[in-house]
């Protein structure tokens, strides 16, 4: 702003001195003018002497007027007119400067209004990666508190026996349970139907390290050794699968909230050579949720 008072001066000043006055009377006009004054005066003077002396007036004839006084003072005119463009000049001045200014502002708005938004922006970028880290930081929370269901194999000569324990750190309440044994050609594109049901355990709430047995087992001779399919899955052309699931309940959660529903699923496969179970499967037969 400093720098625009030189610039408003020097503009007022060329304008002023560009300008030409408004023309003044010239002393030939003056003097013409005071001629026919003095000839009115004149005139009347005459013909008052014809009348009586007691009425004649005594007439005082003007002296010349001086060019300062005659018809106005050239100077009040040139100062006057100065004035008012001086003025007008002023106001227009100022109507610019301000539509300027104004300008100024507005542009200088719209970039602290464009800060402020990217900013509220980079500001809600940042809450949600705090509270994606918040409930990350809670789901661990949960995860190493919740129960976890795990179904183990006990690989006994005549008998194989499956089972479950809570290997979390909080008791989980059972809610279903599906098993099934099948004799699949193609172990790894099968799909598992998970349509077999069993004996839920006597007591479903189960604490943590608590176990339950999973159905009666399988026997090694009439499933297995003397099964039709046996020579099939002897050389592999059957395989033996025991897979099920489990689904259970936490105890972080409200009942009446999905998120506190947990599964298990397992898949066993007999292995003629090792004549034992061992955890294998199509993808997603294994698997915690």
């Amino acid at each position: 702003m400093k720098r625009l008072f030189p610039i408003v001066f020097l503009l007022i000043a060329a304008y002023a001195w560009s300008d030409n006055p408004i023309p003044t009377p010239t002393k030939e006009r003056q003097e013409k003018q005071y001629a026919a004054a003095q000839a009115d005066r004149k005139s009347d003077v005459e013909q008052k002497q014809t009348q009586p002396a007691s009425i004649i007036n005594v007439i005082n004839i003007p002296s010349k007027p001086s060019n300062e006084h005659a018809e106005g003072n050239p100077k009040n005119v040139d100062n006057s007119s100065f004035c008012k463009e001086a003025i007008d000049i002023l106001s227009v001045l100022f109507t610019t400067i301000a539509t300027v200014v104004i300008a100024i502002f507005t542009v200088c708005l719209s970039k602290s209004t464009r800060k402020l938004w990217v900013e509220a922006k980079d500001a809600g970028i940042t809450a949600k990666k705090s509270a994606d880290a918040a409930f990350l930081n809670a789901q661990a929370v949960i995860n190493s508190e919740r129960p976890w269901f795990v179904v183990n194999v006990d690989n006994g000569p005549d008998l194989f026996k499956f089972g479950c324990l809570n290997q979390g750190r909080t008791p989980g309440e059972i809610i279903s349970i599906s098993v099934n044994i099948e004799r699949i050609s193609d172990l790894e594109n099968a799909s598992l139907s998970y349509s077999g049901s069993v004996m839920m355990p006597s007591l479903n709430f189960i604490v943590p390290r608590d176990s339950f047995p999973i159905g009666y087992g399988i026997d090694t001779a009439t499933q297995i050794l003397q099964h039709p399919d046996a020579d099939a899955i002897a050389n592999s052309s059957l395989f033996l699968v025991y897979y099920g699931k489990i689904i259970y309940r936490d105890v972080l959660h409200p009942v009446d909230m999905s998120g506190g529903i947990h599964e298990t699923r397992w898949c066993f496969v007999w292995q003629p050579s090792s004549q034992s179970f061992i955890r294998s499967g199509p993808n997603g037969g294994n698997g915690y949720t």
